[in-house]
């Protein structure tokens, strides 16, 4: 008994660009083929990669709150470029523009409680970031993805991403500790 060869199958788009039927909103195709999905997954990685690395020879001279709101803002920017354009090289751009951004949003949380708050409360603050960003990477991609069901189209949980990056930038803005006046 010989088996049979495994021959890939022709390559297809994943969605096609089409007006959707509920409300006039259009289905957007965030990539066109599954060769272009990798593309833009590797470099996106790549990029986060190349920022953290590039960032982290500058962020002790930088306002770190302010490079946390411009990292958000940057992701809003390439996320509304991936859901509203079908141009190869322009989703390629916002991956990598995206990539950039977001691999710092990892070390940046921590150096901002280091450097703002008391270093006792250094443990605790860093713990409760973590476990928000933990919630928040294990029930994100459902609660996406229950939107794309409910709306049946990508273009409202993207816009909700969106919106609550920009949310974020501004948030991020908001002074953590007020320093006090000596008391006499």
């Amino acid at each position: 008994m010989t088996a049979e060869p495994y021959n890939d199958p022709p390559r297809e788009p994943i969605a096609v660009h089409e007006p959707a039927r509920r409300g006039g909103s259009i289905v957007l195709v965030l990539l066109v083929a599954a060769g272009l999905v990798a593309i833009a997954v590797a470099l996106m990685t790549a990029m986060a990669v190349v920022g953290r690395v590039l960032f982290s020879t500058v962020i002790d001279r930088l306002n770190q709150r302010l490079a946390s709101a411009i990292s958000f803002v940057s992701q809003a920017i390439a996320l509304t470029v991936i859901i509203n354009l079908q141009n190869d090289i322009a989703l390629m751009a916002a991956c990598a523009l995206f990539g950039f951004s977001v691999g710092n949003l990892i070390t940046l949380p921590a150096l901002i409680v280091q450097r703002e708050f008391d270093p006792r409360s250094f443990g605790v603050l860093v713990s409760l970031i973590t476990a928000i960003n933990q919630i928040t990477y294990a029930f994100g991609p459902g609660v996406i993805g229950l939107l794309r069901d409910a709306s049946g189209s990508y273009t409202l949980p993207v816009y909700g991403c969106i919106a609550l990056e920009l949310t974020a930038a501004a948030l991020i803005m908001v002074r953590g500790r007020v320093e006090r006046a000596p008391s006499s």
